[in-house]
């Protein structure tokens, strides 16, 4: 498809795509289009830094899941399954 609008997160933008039979994800971005958008990728934070078409810094923010954090020592992890 060429010239295909798409919105990322409120942020449009228009793009050529390939259609591909997938069923476990939704998009698939191409290094070219990383390249030129200057992407940057926060795992933990589940978001990405980017230029939007018009070279205006963006962050795209993902769907952020509860995290907790437990802490025990050593012993106690000695005494589990953990291997």
């Amino acid at each position: 498809m060429r010239a295909c609008p798409i919105e990322l997160n409120g942020m449009p933008t228009v793009e050529n795509l390939n259609v591909l039979p997938m069923r476990v994800y939704k998009m698939l971005s191409s290094m070219y289009w990383l390249y030129s958008h200057r992407i940057k990728v926060h795992y933990f934070e589940k978001s990405i830094k980017c230029l939007d078409d018009h070279g205006e810094g963006k962050i795209l923010q993902g769907r952020l899941n509860p995290t907790s954090v437990r802490f025990f020592t050593t012993m106690q992890a000695k005494g589990s399954n953990m291997k």
